[in-house]
């Protein structure tokens, strides 16, 4: 049932828009290199309960005031291919960082990100700092891009 082999991927965030002239600028160049290196790029639309204001001073989830939210992807089937495809996808993360696409979803996430603690959590970090202050003040849950106690 299901694969027998181990499946090599990479997949991250690839940023949150309001419409499409947030990417209006640089989404040839990223649908080139995605086109040509096989990659996924995938655009989701959000709303509902998402978008409810009431919501922001209770969650950590900074980036309401978007309504589409993409990903990319890239897999290979070798170990051998690793540095091309991730190349690849780093290129691409590059184009739309240099466009200012910065505020990246959390459950997506990618050690390339510039100033993960924005991208991630926006005006929130400063609070969430202080929950992880209240329920975890000795850092025993942390990693990479964990929330940092505040100095």
């Amino acid at each position: 049932y299901g694969v027998q082999t181990p499946i090599y991927f990479k997949n991250a965030s690839a940023g949150y828009y309001s419409d499409f002239s947030d990417i209006e600028n640089c989404i040839s160049a990223v649908l080139d290199k995605v086109i040509s290196s096989g990659m996924i790029y995938q655009v989701n639309t959000l709303g509902g309960k998402i978008t409810d204001k009431e919501f922001a001073a209770k969650s950590a989830y900074a980036h309401r005031q978007y309504p589409f939210l993409s990903e990319l992807q890239t897999y290979w089937e070798k170990p051998e291919q690793q540095e091309k495809y991730v190349n690849a996808f780093r290129d691409v993360q590059k184009i739309f960082s240099e466009n200012n696409i910065r505020a990246q979803y959390i459950n997506y996430p990618a050690l390339e990100f510039e100033n993960y603690t924005d991208a991630y959590y926006g005006n929130n970090y400063k609070r969430l700092q202080q929950v992880k202050l209240k329920y975890d003040e000795e850092n025993i849950f942390r990693h990479a891009q964990s929330i940092t106690l505040p100095e």
